[in-house]
């Protein structure tokens, strides 16, 4: 009997579904934050181009003055990066973590609070040195929350795409500016398409498609007139088909 219901018992056992992994929920959601928060540092560095303009406008910002809004992020988090790794290491990665979070949302709430020009210059400036706390931390608790193999790998993936996307809207605008100078020494291939839904700018006439198709030729351009070694690719509107025509051109050439 005793053996007949161990059996039993056994077998409910056994049929059971297991428990989820808690190690596995926390590392996920350790993933979320960790990815949204580089995101959303890198972004801000130079999103707020798109609203300078109307800052200008507003807080009565001189033409060149102007762009200290996006300087004085870019300085302050670049300059405080080390410092803000060296000071995690010693009050506590998670801690630092937080203590930059928290204050990347207050400055970012006084930047939308700013009321003149020289109040938005130091809240930017601030939210620069938030994001320096932010950054190294981030990178130094993932290394340390996920094992090392395909986890860690496929979390560095993860970071990584969020790293790129948050560069997104300035890539175009910086190619022309970091292959001005140095050594001919490269060779540059740029591929655009065109959007299959594009957008007009607030208040503007034209659209995010022709400022983007701008950006590019100017890039382009300027690669020329230095005489780089550079090859344009325009895929079309339907990207897939672009980028399959694209793959059959390439194994063509290779194979000959």
């Amino acid at each position: 009997m005793t053996d007949h219901h161990g059996t039993q018992f056994a077998r409910r056992v056994e049929a059971s579904p297991p428990a989820p992994d808690a190690d596995t929920r926390k590392q996920r959601i350790a993933l979320l934050l960790i990815v949204c928060a580089q995101f959303l540092i890198i972004l801000d560095s130079s999103i707020v181009t798109v609203a300078l303009p109307n800052i200008q406008r507003s807080l009565h910002f001189s033409p060149v003055g102007v762009q200290g809004v996006v300087t004085a992020y870019n300085v302050a988090f670049a300059g405080a990066l080390i410092l803000g790794g060296r000071v995690g290491d010693m009050v506590g990665r998670r801690r630092m973590f937080w203590i930059g979070m928290v204050a990347f949302a207050l400055t970012s709430l006084l930047c939308g609070l700013a009321v003149n020009a020289p109040m938005l210059i130091v809240a930017r400036a601030l939210q620069g040195f938030s994001a320096a706390a932010i950054a190294p931390t981030a990178l130094a608790l993932l290394t340390t929350t996920f094992p090392e193999g395909p986890v860690r790998n496929r979390a560095m993936s993860t970071f990584s795409v969020a790293t790129v996307l948050g560069f997104g809207p300035r890539f175009l605008h910086s190619t022309g500016q970091a292959y001005k100078g140095g050594p001919n020494s490269g060779v540059f291939l740029q591929i655009t398409c065109d959007d299959a839904e594009d957008l007009p700018v607030p208040q503007q006439k034209y659209t995010f498609g022709v400022v983007k198709a701008a950006q590019a030729r100017g890039d382009f351009q300027v690669l020329a007139d230095r005489h780089r070694r550079a090859l344009r690719v325009h895929l079309g509107k339907d990207l897939m088909k672009g980028i399959e025509r694209l793959s059959d051109l390439v194994c063509a050439a290779v194979a000959h």
